[in-house]
């Protein structure tokens, strides 16, 4: 699609995908997957060539109109109607560290306690993988209050492989640490 836009100017999205679809018939499937397409492709438009050798950087970097342009195009985007209202309650704020949220339509959600509310809630969002949609979770690492709710996630999505990028340094005087240290 990049191709035609760069050869004629415009793109046809629908009837491209049209097209596509009866070579590889599961390629494109659901209203999401075509919203993501068409954004891709408007932040392709209004990003141009970001693919670029070390000497292209190193010259682009005395090109102040051109990092003013790129500056310009980061903060005019305007991000989807989200809703964070789990993360937003009283009862689940003290589980969030900083301002990043879970979107509620992608919020991994713990096994509910009866009668306690928020129990279902952990900071933690589902990514889709290449394979499957709800493929990976991605959280902050826990804070002292937060541990149980972390390793219930472990357990109420069979999680095998949990990837630390956090330094250990941040993480050294938290409870989860040593538990996961001894094991």
């Amino acid at each position: 699609m990049l191709k035609q836009i760069q050869a004629k100017g415009v793109v046809n999205v629908f009837g491209f995908l049209l097209h596509i679809r009866n070579q590889r018939n599961f390629l494109v499937q659901t209203e999401e997957q075509y919203i993501f397409i068409h954004d891709a492709l408007v932040e392709a438009i209004m990003s141009g060539e970001t693919n670029l050798r070390v000497e292209q950087i190193q010259e682009l970097k005395k090109n102040t109109t051109y990092l003013e342009q790129l500056y310009k195009n980061i903060i005019q985007f305007q991000a989807k109607d989200i809703h964070i209202s789990s993360a937003m309650k009283q009862v689940n704020s003290i589980k969030n560290r900083g301002a990043i949220f879970p979107v509620d339509s992608y919020r991994v959600h713990l096994t509910p306690k009866p009668g306690e509310e928020g129990s279902d809630y952990i900071n933690a969002t589902w990514l889709h993988g290449f394979r499957k949609l709800k493929d990976f979770i991605v959280t902050q690492h826990p804070m002292n209050h937060t541990v149980k709710d972390f390793w219930q996630m472990i357990w109420d999505h069979n999680v095998q492989t949990i990837v630390l990028l956090s330094s250990l340094d941040e993480i050294v005087s938290i409870d989860f640490y040593r538990k996961f240290n001894t094991k």
